[in-house]
């Protein structure tokens, strides 16, 4: 039901097969984890459903995992980036992992538990360097630096894994059992010996590594949504939109997995023993994830729709613009808006302006940085301010809603912000003036 409930929405003939694979998927790993709901034709109801909702607690994060990783793969289809491809990479490693977790918590056999435990640890290490690639796939780094994030987000697991399937691979069953017993918490690490030890303390500097990733990651992304809202400031005119329902749905589900995350990584696994108290992470975690995929998933469909995902420069970018071509291109800039008043047009974007101007947006935006000290965003919302005074004072019962829209905005909460950071009221008369800009306070 779970699984129809989250597929509600897929259309196609495509996507329903999808849905279906994923159900049978699903019974196949019931059946083969948990043979128990077979055999025993004599338990009771109660008990029957009890095991039921213990797998689908258990589950419940894999199952959401897969069928986001089914959509992210279709909108690659239909989008094809380099963005979505670590998107998809990083909800394929996300579904092992949590796989590995349902493997783990319905006690399957000691060498399937030791399989898990090695791709376990390898995906948790991988799932925040990926999603880390895929920030830094939107918002373009310097090449060099984002193949030194890449390897190096994907060489750390990888050399863990290995070490972590090493060991296995030299102890016999019986150590196996051991670390398995202390991996449950029922030996301490005084009580280990030699590979078992050895493996155990390899697990702690996972466990470590992990916290480091958490921590370090977060606050990348932090800063890649900030530079992300400056290079909105920078292109659009029109960025509420833009800023809120990307960045920060983004930013506020990545940090609250971070927490989650670390608090789960300091506790343990084994600490969720108990099907309530399981139910607790595995919910939570189900609804950041699928929050973190879908509102990824949009970011990425809308940046390549509009073809932002390539924030690079234009071929002169380093050629520093003389001063008199930024004079021209003032003087050019300023009679467009005041002979045509080009800043009405809806959601003006810095490309298009340029294009008018018969320039670049590199040196558009120098212009506008050297001469006037403004971003794009804030040259063209205080023309469409300065524009609604005018309005205002030549017709006092104008609406809010023609106010708005005949000022160049697509909705009055847009207007509404814009016209409260770049007005103020006299004290004198009470009047509303523009405030000044940073060239004029400067002045």
């Amino acid at each position: 039901m779970l699984i129809k409930l989250l597929c509600s929405k897929l259309g196609n003939a495509e996507e329903k097969h999808i849905c279906k694979f994923a159900i049978e998927c699903y019974k196949f790993a019931i059946t083969a984890f948990m043979p128990h709901l077979q055999d025993d034709k004599t338990a009771k109801v109660f008990k029957f459903a009890t095991i039921m909702l213990y797998s689908l607690v258990t589950s419940m994060p894999m199952i959401v995992c897969a069928v986001m990783t089914a959509q992210i793969i279709l909108e690659l289809r239909r989008h094809d980036s380099i963005a979505l491809r670590w998107l998809a990479a990083w909800a394929i490693v996300t579904t092992i992992l949590y796989g590995c977790h349902f493997v783990y918590y319905n006690h399957a056999h000691l060498h399937l538990l030791v399989i898990a435990d090695t791709i376990y640890t390898t995906c948790n290490l991988a799932v925040f360097p990926l999603y880390l690639i895929f920030i830094n796939t939107l918002i373009t780094l310097p090449p060099i630096l984002s193949r030194k994030i890449t390897w190096a987000g994907l060489a750390i697991p990888a050399i863990c894994g290995i070490g972590i399937a090493t060991l296995f691979g030299l102890m016999n069953e019986e150590e196996m059992r051991a670390f398995a017993e202390y991996y449950s918490q029922k030996r301490t690490m005084e009580e280990l010996t030699g590979l078992v030890q050895a493996q155990a303390i390899l697990h702690r500097i996972c466990r470590l590594l992990f916290a480091l990733e958490v921590a370090g990651v977060l606050t990348v992304i932090i800063k890649k949504m900030r530079r992300y809202n400056s290079l909105m400031d920078m292109f659009y005119a029109d960025t509420e939109e833009r800023k809120v329902k990307s960045g920060i749905w983004i930013t506020l589900s990545v940090i609250t997995m971070c927490i989650i995350a670390f608090l789960a990584n300091i506790i343990g696994r084994s600490a969720f023993n108990n099907e309530i108290i399981l139910a607790i992470p595995s919910i939570s975690f189900s609804v950041i994830l699928f929050g973190i995929a879908y509102s990824s998933l949009s970011f990425a469909v809308r940046l390549a729709e509009e073809e932002l995902h390539d924030f690079s420069k234009d071929k002169d970018t380093d050629k520093q613009v003389p001063n008199s071509s930024t004079a021209e291109i003032l003087k050019k800039l300023t009679a467009l808006m005041d002979e045509e008043e080009a800043f009405l047009t809806k959601d003006l974007r810095l490309n298009d302006i340029a294009k008018r101007l018969q320039t670049n947006r590199t040196t558009l935006q120098q212009t506008l940085r050297d001469r006037i000290d403004m971003t794009f965003s804030e040259y063209i919302n205080r023309q469409r301010i300065s524009y609604a005074l005018k309005l205002i004072k030549d017709n006092p019962k104008i609406t809010k809603k023609e106010l708005s829209f005949r000022s160049g905005y697509t909705t009055y909460s847009s207007f509404y912000r814009n016209y409260k950071l770049y007005t103020l009221r006299k004290h004198d008369d009470g009047s509303i003036i523009m405030k000044p800009t940073g060239k004029d306070c400067a002045n």
